[in-house]
């Protein structure tokens, strides 16, 4: 199961048999019933469940996964007939909890950014905060649309690191545009567009030294549409 996941609850165990009841003389059969049990940690999250795997008489295993744990345990489960003296049939099975990536996320501390005209390149800092991703997870800022492209000489973008936007309008514009965003959790360069090669001084690139706009990127990740 998957990191997370909820309440799992399926019959694994088919087959079950109460076995011979001749013995008992009565020519009824017995009752049977499962029982964990034990529950052994053997790597990863300890605990791995916030409700421990039980088994119904008809075989449902149902367990549920602590939050964000991940690992493996082994269960050891025993079937004995009720009132029997018999033998119970022991087996055991190991319970798997695969972790998964949680979406990155990220808070916009200023929505409405105001910079004077003729200014050279803007920064500024706390635009993006609360900057989050998951473990090791590489994370980028992808552009997804500017309202007003014309406005800009170099092309917005934000530092991952710092949370700054940066940006560089064109001598003597002015106006209002909006940008739309997201974090992303992979992105290659698309270095089969030639527009996506031109030096930045050309002012006309897509590509910087703070990241790539969004029509230069390929963005297969699956947390794509996190945006704010």
């Amino acid at each position: 199961v998957f990191e997370d996941s909820g309440l799992y609850s399926h019959q694994v165990a088919v087959n079950i048999s109460a076995g011979d009841s001749s013995a008992c003389g009565s020519g009824q059969g017995f009752d049977i019933q499962f029982f964990v049990n034990s529950i052994e940690v053997t790597s990863g999250s300890d605990p791995l469940f916030s409700q421990d795997p039980v088994f119904a008489d008809d075989g449902t295993l149902t367990f549920v996964p602590a939050p964000n744990a991940v690992g493996r345990a082994t269960v050891s489960v025993v079937l004995r007939q009720i009132g029997s003296s018999a033998d119970p049939a022991v087996g055991g099975f190991e319970v798997v909890v695969q972790g998964v990536a949680d979406p990155p996320s990220f808070d916009l501390d200023k929505p409405v950014v105001v910079v004077e005209a003729n200014q050279g390149v803007s920064v500024v800092s706390g635009v993006a905060v609360n900057i989050s991703r998951d473990g090791d997870q590489d994370v980028e800022f992808v552009v997804d649309d500017v309202g007003d492209p014309l406005l800009f000489l170099r092309r917005p973008t934000i530092n991952v690191e710092t949370g700054e936007l940066a940006f560089q309008t064109f001598p003597d514009a002015s106006g209002t545009s909006t940008l739309t965003l997201h974090l992303s959790s992979t992105a290659t360069l698309n270095d089969l567009d030639p527009s996506c090669l031109r030096p930045s001084e050309t002012g006309f690139a897509n590509v910087t030294g703070n990241g790539a706009g969004a029509d230069c990127l390929y963005d297969d990740g699956p947390f794509k549409g996190v945006t704010s």
